[in-house]
């Protein structure tokens, strides 16, 4: 698995139109199971890159690269994943990431259903799990990220965060089951994303453009 201070290096932008170059381009011809995730990350430039911004593409993209990152199990459980693919993710990138996430999830979810279990693979993975509650998921996470921030140079103080101030921050997020991002934006401004500067070019210009 992916741990989560590997992020920056697995999300170094990838082009749709390298990975197009050595990926297949006989309709019907077979893949290895090395070459998924450039088969699926080439499919959905291909798919979505016209239908979104350049943010919105960007960061549904680096999503979906991290997701499969992890080894493509059969059945393929999305919920699991998703769930692993933002412990991953975490604090390193700002709040405004998983706003996109959210706004974007119904035509990345239909990307996933729709092209996993037709990979052109021996043994092609099934999706289970698709029906998601989202927004619980990413406030949750929200609210783990706002604390590890906070804390991040006090462990102490960090570990000894209680499960009902969790779900208290959580709650504070979402009104009327979606995430109101005019609170996400309030408490965050007390716990303000810096960019790190070992970040790639196309990273930091990714990252300023998403807190803008």
């Amino acid at each position: 698995m992916v741990k989560q201070g590997q992020f920056s290096r697995v999300v170094q932008s990838k082009s749709g139109r390298r990975i197009h170059r050595r990926v297949l381009s006989t309709p019907g011809q077979q893949i290895t199971a090395e070459q998924v995730t450039d088969f699926l990350m080439m499919r959905y430039y291909l798919t979505c890159h016209r239908k979104l911004d350049d943010v919105s593409f960007d960061t549904t993209n680096r999503f979906l690269q991290v997701m499969l990152a992890n080894k493509l199990e059969n059945p393929w459980s999305l919920e699991t994943i998703v769930k692993d693919t933002m412990q991953i993710i975490g604090n390193q990138v700002p709040w405004q990431f998983y706003r996109e996430i959210v706004m974007h999830w119904p035509q990345l979810q239909q990307f996933i259903v729709k092209e996993v279990p037709h990979l052109p693979i021996a043994d092609a993975p099934i999706v289970i799990d698709t029906a998601i509650d989202l927004v619980t998921m990413i406030g949750q996470q929200l609210a783990v990220n706002w604390y590890a921030t906070l804390y991040a140079t006090q462990s102490e103080r960090l570990a000894a965060v209680t499960m009902d101030q969790m779900i208290e921050l959580t709650g504070a997020m979402i009104s009327d089951t979606q995430i109101n991002w005019d609170k996400v934006a309030t408490i965050y401004s007390t716990t303000p994303f810096l960019i790190p500067e070992s970040v790639d070019e196309g990273t930091k210009k990714w990252l300023l453009m998403l807190i803008q």
